[in-house]
């Protein structure tokens, strides 16, 4: 029992530290898959908006050329009261007016809206038109359609064709009617809250962050800054930290509960074995043989139990990742650690009842029933 007991502290001990590897790795791995590949570049501090520009012209062309940046687009939330947006010809509810961004080609592209006169929304080719999104074509009264509606809304004065309701599954635009990004800063007088959205390869988010402001305002880099993007390589050691510290908890504290149950048997057993002892001494065995025998039977214990717990413990990190579809994360040393483990717990749990045994007298321990 007491090296089942070993067995199942060793084993949870393992498993808890490996199974917290192994969840740390995925995790890290889910994360760079979104946050990790997605840069927001906006106003900095050093902000130097010359004539109200504060990205120019070809911003989304000089991101673009970066390496490892996939899609690059700008985005200006265009007040509502400054917009005033309603539909010609209809009357719209205050209360329920949609909201007003005017973005990019490059946006679009980065949101995942694709509609063939998205083109009318690039540097070059700005036309008057407006996508609207589902929620918003009902407040105002546009018939769903992926083309030319035959509706007009007027936003600062600017008359844009409905070119077509459209959605987005990697942003909430159901309420929203998107005008090209040049309309959007004549309208605001200037582009100062405008923000860049950038999509990278994945995992590189944190190098393209570093060297993007300067690439888009080389003459004024400090103009710009780009949202906080952790390294992958520090938020993986970050969550791994995490996850082994509070799952070795677990472990360490079934050792402890363990070494204690360890300690109980063998004063127990000094107890029993009391009149075996005095006869020991009167034979002749001094106070050092009997310390090693049972610091001898402590450490057979945990070495069996932190061998058959380690074992048991990796079985089960390759299992639950198994289940779980994970890369299973389980180095030698570990294993190694664990049946060290037990021994440690063995030894340290029989020290005291050894040395108690050691000091009793052979004369009165033969007399002991």
């Amino acid at each position: 029992m007491l090296v089942l007991a070993v067995a199942l502290s060793v084993g949870t001990a393992v498993a808890s530290v490996g199974i917290g590897r192994t969840a740390a790795l995925q995790i890290a791995g889910d994360l760079a898959a979104t946050i990790q590949n997605e840069v927001t570049l906006s106003a900095g501090s050093g902000a130097d908006v010359r004539g109200g520009a504060l990205f120019p012209p070809d911003a989304d062309a000089r991101a673009a050329h970066l390496a490892l940046v996939e899609t690059a687009g700008t985005r200006l939330d265009v007040d509502a009261a400054t917009a005033g947006l309603r539909r010609v010809g209809f009357e719209t509810d205050d209360s329920r007016r949609p909201a007003v961004w005017a973005v990019s080609e490059g946006y679009l592209e980065a949101i995942g809206v694709h509609h063939i006169l998205t083109w009318a929304f690039g540097a070059d080719n700005t036309q008057p038109v407006a996508l609207v999104g589902g929620r918003a074509a009902e407040q105002l009264g546009v018939a769903h359609s992926a083309g030319h509606s035959g509706a007009a809304v007027l936003v600062g004065g600017h008359n844009l064709a409905v070119v077509g309701t459209i959605s987005s599954t990697a942003r909430n635009i159901d309420d929203v009617v998107l005008v090209p990004y040049s309309i959007g800063v004549t309208v605001m007088g200037g582009d100062s809250s405008a923000r860049m959205l950038v999509h990278t390869a994945p995992g590189a988010g944190a190098r393209v962050a570093s060297a993007l402001p300067a690439a888009v305002r080389p003459e004024a880099p400090t103009a710009l800054t780009a949202s906080r993007v952790v390294d992958l390589s520090t938020l993986r050691a970050g969550v791994d930290s995490q996850l082994s510290r509070l799952t070795g908890m677990l472990g360490v504290v079934l050792l402890l509960i363990t070494g204690l149950l360890i300690g109980n048997a063998t004063a127990s057993s000094v107890a029993t074995r009391t009149a075996e002892i005095g006869l020991r001494r009167a034979l002749g065995a001094g106070s050092s043989m009997i310390v090693r025998l049972f610091l001898g039977e402590g450490a057979l214990i945990g070495l069996v139990g932190g061998t058959l717990g380690s074992t048991l413990g990796a079985w089960l990190v390759v299992g639950v990742s198994a289940t779980y579809n994970w890369s299973t994360v389980l180095s030698l040393d570990l294993v190694v650690i664990g049946v060290a483990l037990g021994l440690a717990t063995g030894l340290l749990a029989s020290g005291y009842p050894a040395l108690r045994v050691s000091q009793i007298r052979p004369a009165e321990a033969v007399r002991v029933e």
